[in-house]
């Protein structure tokens, strides 16, 4: 630890420049990782709200919950006290203070359900829906001029609603979300989209528990997927975690090698001060201890400031950006840097074990 502070110390310029990598490198990782976290929190947001282990599509859908059409005829012949209904459609929405430059509609996903179940939303502002026509939107939509109290209507649509609340966390598919209940969509929505309304009973079942009987479900076209399943089946949302989970992954390898060549290239540099130490009796193992001590400590300040230079960037954010820290998640990142890096930082054993104090001191 001494041997480590004091190089350090005696030679400054060096070890900031490490720092400094080490310092972007994590940054950079730090943001990709909020990032990445983000994306995929605002494709599953309204899921992680379901109180459900289990998802029953219709067979043909292939895991596509907008492709799932379960029959009212269907939901006759299962036991109902097993799950719940869920009513979906992709659509837009008009945006009441859109810049003469954006686009002024944005894409959202409409919910039918039960508001007196287990997949009623939590109401961070607002009320629930007291009258026909009152709807609840998530809260993301309130930084596109929103409020409670405002009229709006969905362009495929004749019917005005009033927004009587906002809830929060409830995207899907990084899409924002409306609320209605399970009758105001069967009632006001689905008669004009399609000439038998009572025909459609669910898009998708949603059970608390693991299906107690698949074979009630299987005898009529139906599929159950774990929840976990029915998530890896959302468009996109494997691709994108895949792909963000490899640069990750890229570039703390990456930072470990670069640290490696430095603390390598530095040992060549400092050989004969090291071969006048062996000559003096110091062990290899304490100039290798050193050294990964030294390399901790460079890894661990330039983390430090990636952390804090990360945390500084996400409140100047805009909420548009999905950005979202995770706790565990960093922590996880950090751990597998401090890791890697102490890895890259043994690279030099080998040549210390192998320097001749003789020839160091000749």
């Amino acid at each position: 630890m001494f041997l480590a502070l004091r190089e350090i110390r005696h030679s400054p310029a060096r070890f900031i420049l490490i720092t400094t990598v080490v310092f972007l490198v994590s940054y950079l990782t730090y943001f990709l990782t909020g990032l990445a976290f983000g994306l995929a929190s605002s494709y599953t947001e309204a899921i992680d709200q379901w109180d459900v282990r289990s998802v029953v599509l219709q067979k043909n859908a292939n895991g596509n919950s907008l492709a799932s059409r379960i029959s009212t005829e269907t939901l006759e012949q299962i036991d109902m006290d097993e799950g719940e209904k869920l009513l979906l459609m992709p659509t837009v929405i008009n945006l009441p203070d859109a810049e003469e430059n954006e686009d002024p509609r944005k894409s959202i996903f409409v919910f039918g359900l039960d508001m007196d179940g287990p997949l009623a939303p939590d109401v961070a502002e607002g009320d629930f829906p007291a009258n026909q026509h009152d709807i609840l939107l998530d809260g993301s939509l309130r930084a596109h001029g929103f409020q409670i109290g405002d009229t709006l209507s969905l362009p495929e649509f004749d019917t005005r609603w009033t927004i009587s609340g906002f809830t929060e966390g409830t995207r899907f598919q990084a899409s924002p979300t409306v609320l209605l209940t399970v009758e105001q969509y069967r009632e006001i929505l689905l008669p004009e989209l399609m000439p038998n309304p009572e025909a459609l009973g669910a898009n998708i079942l949603l059970l608390p528990t693991t299906a107690k009987n698949e074979d009630v479900y299987t005898d009529r076209d139906l599929e159950v997927m774990s929840l976990d399943e029915f998530i890896g089946e959302l468009p996109g949302y494997n691709a994108q975690v895949l792909t963000f989970s490899l640069m990750i992954g890229s570039l703390i390898i990456i930072i470990s090698f670069v640290l490696g060549i430095f603390v390598y290239v530095l040992t060549l540099q400092k050989k004969n001060i090291f071969g006048i130490m062996k000559a003096q009796g110091v062990r290899t193992s304490y100039i290798v201890i050193s050294g990964a001590i030294q390399t901790l400590l460079l890894t661990a300040t330039g983390l430090f400031l990636g952390l804090i230079l990360t945390a500084i960037t996400a409140v100047f954010l805009p909420e548009t950006v999905p950005f979202r820290i995770e706790p565990i998640l960093y922590g996880a990142v950090t751990g597998a840097f401090l890791l890697f890096t102490l890895v890259g930082g043994l690279f030099p054993i080998r040549a210390i074990s192998r320097i001749d104090p003789i020839k160091a001191i000749d």
